[in-house]
């Protein structure tokens, strides 16, 4: 047998097909990532428009953006510090709020105290 004929007896019986495909899902990305691009470009264009309209620079606006949210008292977003953790494994911690994690209901079944797991 010669090379070309080794090659046959291997192929996939839908090895044309696969290949068909492959190369419409390298089309469709690559159409994906135009729509993307074009996307952006008009939200670009959009927000350019709208900080011109409000004689807002794009600088006051990334300013805006990345200036630190305060946490008021009632503010839901901010994050309460753990009063307790698990001795064993110190990345386990709780709030006190909510549900108990397993392993405090397994520490209080075996007689530990809530305070012996303080921080």
């Amino acid at each position: 047998m010669n090379a070309h004929a080794d090659k046959m007896a291997f192929s996939l019986p839908n090895q044309k097909k696969l290949n068909d495909l492959e190369l419409e899902i390298q089309r469709l990305e690559q159409e994906r990532e135009n729509i993307r691009n074009e996307a952006k470009s008009a939200f670009v264009q959009q927000v350019k428009s709208a900080l011109e309209s409000l004689g807002m620079s794009p600088e006051e606006l990334a300013k805006a953006l990345l200036k630190k949210h305060k946490v008021t008292k009632g503010d839901k977003a901010g994050t309460i510090a753990p009063k307790y953790r698990n001795p064993e494994n110190h990345a386990e911690t709780w709030t006190g709020r909510g549900k108990k994690p397993v392993w405090i209901e397994k520490r209080l079944g075996a007689g530990e105290s809530l305070d012996s797991l303080a921080i």
